[in-house]
C-alpha cells in the first residue's frame, strides 16, 4: 500500500517445480503494475488487497480471525 486506498499489485501464479534439480515454487504469469497507473485502477488494486487479506487470515485462522498484532513477549 502506497497511501490510502493507493496500492500497486506484484505477483504471480505459483505451483511446485524444480530448478537445478531443487526444489522451488514456480512463478507462472507473474505481473506488476505498470507505471503512472490511473488513480481508478490503484484504488480497485486497494480494494482488491483487503478481500485478499481478509480470506486469506480467515482461511489460515478460522472464521472472526483477528487482523489485530500481537505484541511479542520476551522470557
Amino acid at each position: 500500500m502506497l497511501g490510502p486506498e493507493d496500492s500497486v499489485k506484484i505477483g504471480a501464479d505459483y505451483a511446485p517445480g524444480t530448478k537445478d534439480g531443487k526444489a522451488i515454487l514456480a512463478a507462472k504469469d507473474p505481473f506488476v503494475s505498470a507505471p503512472a497507473e490511473a488513480a481508478n485502477i490503484r484504488r480497485d488494486n486497494y480494494e482488491e488487497s483487503l478481500g485478499w487479506y481478509t480470506s486469506l487470515t480467515t482461511d489460515l485462522f478460522g472464521e472472526g480471525a483477528s487482523t489485530t498484532a500481537v505484541p511479542a513477549t520476551t522470557p
